[in-house]
């Protein structure tokens, strides 16, 4: 059995914030998705990600989004708006590796909307691998969103919003008993999963 954090709890209230497609961020929050694959932007320190944050909200956006694309037709996903920064989808990180075999990535195709191509770009931007976060969403019956300042535009994946949002309501999408399934496959994950699994230590993040 894997191990990892499945009873996760959400803080009563969350700053930060990750940018990630708007097609991944609606299965994310349907439940068709519980996976990130997440590697660096140009933006980042060194031009890595670091998988630092144990809690986040979604940050939709579509900045490469087209020019690579989903297995599913990105035009069926409702657009984010311009003047919103998130999308009222909170996620807990259950576990985090470090994947370092392309054949083992490409197994979880039924896990996620990414197309093939863009699972080989990512996995070998710069280096090959890419970190593998495993996430469980909670939804509300009630959106939360903020004004989108400009200090958000741009390639980093990590944004601190201007005041804290209140995690109030919020329930997890999968049941406990769909997500376990998902433990049991993907891991071995750590026990801690602020200690990821990695094969680079000089990369390990810390949240």
């Amino acid at each position: 059995m894997s191990v990892a954090n499945p009873a996760l709890k959400p803080p009563p209230y969350c700053e930060t914030a990750l940018k990630e497609w708007a097609g991944v961020c609606c299965t994310l929050a349907s439940g068709r998705q519980s996976i990130l694959l997440r590697k660096g932007g140009i933006a980042e320190p060194a031009g890595r990600f670091t998988p630092s944050r144990p809690w986040f909200w979604l940050c939709p956006t579509s900045l490469h989004q087209g020019q690579q694309g989903l297995i599913e037709d990105p035009t069926l996903v409702p657009p984010p708006s311009p003047d919103t920064s998130t999308s009222g989808v909170l996620v807990g990180v259950a576990g985090v590796r470090w994947i370092s075999n392309l054949e083992e990535l490409l197994e979880l195709t039924d896990l996620h909307v990414w197309t093939e191509e863009t699972v080989r770009k990512r996995f070998d931007y710069k280096r090959p691998g890419t970190w593998l976060m495993l996430v469980r969403a909670h939804v509300g019956t009630l959106a939360q969103g903020i004004t989108q300042p400009p200090e958000f535009a741009g390639c980093s994946s990590w944004v601190t919003l201007p005041a804290p949002l209140t995690t109030d309501g919020l329930r997890p999408v999968l049941n406990d008993h769909d997500f376990q399934r998902l433990l049991d496959r993907l891991g071995p994950f750590p026990s801690d999963p602020t200690r990821p699994t990695t094969a680079d230590p000089s990369d390990e993040p810390r949240f």
